[in-house]
């Protein structure tokens, strides 16, 4: 990738075909001939706009407070609990963040 100025269509390109990869950050960064800084600012540009939502895909199994809950994350990394009640949503969040920042 040259180092000429991004364009907003190409930002959100290089990230689209960043995040379909399933590589790391720095991997994809590497592979594609950019830094990792450039691609995290594209990163936080084109994911952070209003309206903009990035969905964890999770699966929810039973019914009330027997339902267990399995999160599914970037990776590979799976966080499953017995009940609903046994995770917190801020918690998850904190993981994503976590996962997210290691790239």
């Amino acid at each position: 990738m040259s180092k000429e100025r991004w364009t907003e269509a190409v930002g959100r390109d290089v990230v689209r075909r960043w995040r379909r990869s399933g590589a790391s950050l720095a991997a994809f960064a590497r592979d594609e001939g950019c830094t990792v800084q450039r691609l995290r600012y594209w990163r936080e540009r084109v994911e952070s706009e209003p309206g903009t939502a990035r969905l964890i895909p999770g699966v929810i199994v039973g019914l009330g407070g027997a339902a267990r809950i399995s999160v599914a994350f970037q990776h590979g990394v799976v966080v499953e609990a017995g009940a609903l009640t046994d995770i917190a949503p801020t918690w998850i969040a904190a993981v994503v963040r976590a996962l997210e920042s290691a790239e």
